[in-house]
């Protein structure tokens, strides 16, 4: 369901043999989440279910690229797998992995790199990061044969930070909090450079979002990042409105990969700010003369909405989390910011986000194109179970993509779009 980036190349000859490769771990500077702190450092440990991308050099040979689960042992800080892997018959075999499989987003042999993707939205666990946002990478040392054992030794790629806030109230119950920057890259694609052993951001978002009802101990990754001087907002979204705090971080401070930097944040005499938007989006039960209009694009089940204020749009987690109460939605500054306006072409209809992208796709296969000036080709039509069908010139449909890792809402080709959610609309309305 990925396009991948940068990684159009032709694909070479596929050789027939393939070999049984056991892979082992050692030492753990590995995966993926941390227990309880010892002697100043949290050991990472492996959990059972995990999966792996494993690859065999950087350039495209079918057969050489594989998602694989870990067997962890005993003590879960170490782990043995095995994978099938064809031969490319090539001059020099070196082995990379990236830990979870999902955070694997592509690789260029012309450029010596993979990708990585940092997730944006996390979920803080009671100990630990959420375990799809620990990103590590392991790279084997090369040999010129095919070998049948790899040692692997894993090493984070993200940083680490463990927050917590005081002088807050006592009575508020927290929603989520964000961390968001103009000038320091949080998440996002990120590349990992072999020959260099540079991180370098490719597509970095700058606001991780953290779903926790806690003001303590709450845990996030993010990029390996130098923040001194740097400004980063704080925003603990509540009950009783938004209480946001600028940080300005002091020389030599830096997030580092593996490293847990923990600080506390003082919020008194915050006031909440409180949201004075106006109105509410209806879900849409019927077709109207004009689809024309302001809206909120849902799916329901997991009440999330298309992030429309994202610069980027075809990301992961490219949604905002919504309350339906009788098929409304009150309006919020967040969500107005969020919503996707539609407007009718003569024959057909555009669909704009409110950062100013068009969006649309114009072959019939997985993806979303979005431009500042091009209004690509849509018709929208209601079904029986009042979900909406929004479809491109190419045939591919709007729906949410609920794959682990990979939750976002893209347009889908048309023989397999079934396989995804479906999407409903809510109209903006100020009475």
């Amino acid at each position: 369901m990925i396009t991948f980036a940068g990684c159009a190349k032709e694909v070479t000859e596929t050789v027939s043999q393939t070999k049984n490769v056991h892979f082992f771990t050692e030492s753990i500077e590995t995966k993926t989440t941390f227990g309880s702190i010892v002697n100043d450092e949290y050991p990472t440990l492996w959990s059972d279910g995990d999966k792996v991308k494993i690859l065999l050099n950087l350039e495209t040979v079918a057969g050489t690229e594989k998602t694989v689960a870990v067997t962890p042992y005993d003590d879960y800080t170490s782990a043995v797998f095995d994978a099938d892997i064809t031969d490319p018959e090539t001059t020099e075999y070196t082995f990379y992995s990236v830990s979870p499989a999902s955070a694997f987003n592509g690789k260029s042999a012309d450029q010596g790199r993979f990708t990585v993707t940092i997730p944006s939205h996390q979920t803080t666990l009671e100990n630990s990061v959420d375990e799809s946002a620990q990103v590590l990478y392991a790279e084997s040392i090369t040999t010129d044969k095919m070998p049948a054992e790899v040692e692997l030794t894993y090493q984070h790629f993200t940083a680490y930070g463990k927050l917590t806030f005081t002088n807050l109230p006592q009575n508020i119950e927290i929603q989520n909090i964000v961390l968001e920057s103009e000038t320091v890259d949080l998440a996002g694609k990120w590349n990992y450079f072999v020959d260099t052993k540079e991180i370098a951001p490719k597509e970095a978002e700058k606001s991780i979002t953290i779903t926790t009802s806690r003001d303590q101990d709450v845990w996030f990754a993010c990029a390996p990042v130098n923040v001194a001087g740097q400004t980063v907002t704080f925003i603990i979204n509540t009950d009783q409105g938004k209480f946001k705090k600028d940080v300005i971080f002091r020389a030599g401070t830096e997030f580092k990969s593996g490293v847990v930097a923990s600080f506390t944040i003082n919020m008194k005499d915050i006031e909440p700010e409180l949201d004075t938007a106006e109105g509410s989006f209806v879900k849409i039960e019927s077709a109207p003369d004009d689809w024309s209009g302001t809206y909120l694009i849902v799916y329901e089940d997991e009440k999330f909405a298309f992030n429309g204020s994202l610069t980027t749009l075809d990301a992961a987690n490219n949604y905002v989390e919504v309350s339906i109460e009788d098929n409304t939605i009150d309006a919020t500054s967040d969500l107005l910011e969020s919503t996707f306006e539609i407007g009718k072409n003569d024959s057909y209809y555009w669909v704009k986000s409110n950062s100013g992208y068009y969006i649309g796709r114009t072959a019939n296969s997985n993806g979303l194109l979005s431009n500042l000036t091009t209004q690509y080709e849509n018709t929208i039509s209601i079904n029986d179970n009042k979900t909406v069908n929004i479809i491109s010139s190419g045939g591919a449909h709007l729906r949410f993509n609920t794959s682990n890792g990979q939750d976002r809402f893209r347009y889908f080709q048309s023989s397999t779009y079934e396989n995804q959610m479906a999407i409903s609309l809510y109209k903006y309305t100020n009475q």
